[in-house]
């Protein structure tokens, strides 16, 4: 295993590790690199959001009000929808109860 010297750090890893560094509680959390997803594990979860989106517009709601519905923040709703980010099973279950729907309907094949 190759550890990265100081050196080789970039700016946001070498501010991760000082706030590791200078934080006593340990409650600070840095992102830790892992293996990019397969393609089909891409391509699911692109579908996962583009469900999300077409009920949220069949719901005719914008993603400012889902947000509000579902406690949901826009960002998170906006990076679901793209397939940019892993959606939680918490935020599936806030955002199909906000829409009316079984949670189901946006894992669905």
């Amino acid at each position: 295993m190759h550890y990265a010297t100081p050196a080789e750090l970039s700016r946001s890893q070498k501010a991760c590790l000082r706030r590791l560094t200078n934080d006593l509680v340990g409650r600070s959390v840095c992102p830790v690199p892992r293996e990019p997803d397969p393609e089909w594990v891409t391509e699911k979860r692109r579908a996962i959001g583009a469900r999300v989106r077409a009920e949220r517009e069949y719901a005719n709601l914008t993603q400012e009000r889902l947000e509000e519905l579902a406690g949901v923040k826009r960002l998170t709703i906006q990076n679901i929808e793209s397939g940019s980010t892993d959606a939680r099973i918490s935020w599936l279950l806030r955002i199909s109860r906000a829409l009316g729907i079984p949670a189901s309907n946006l894992l669905a094949e």
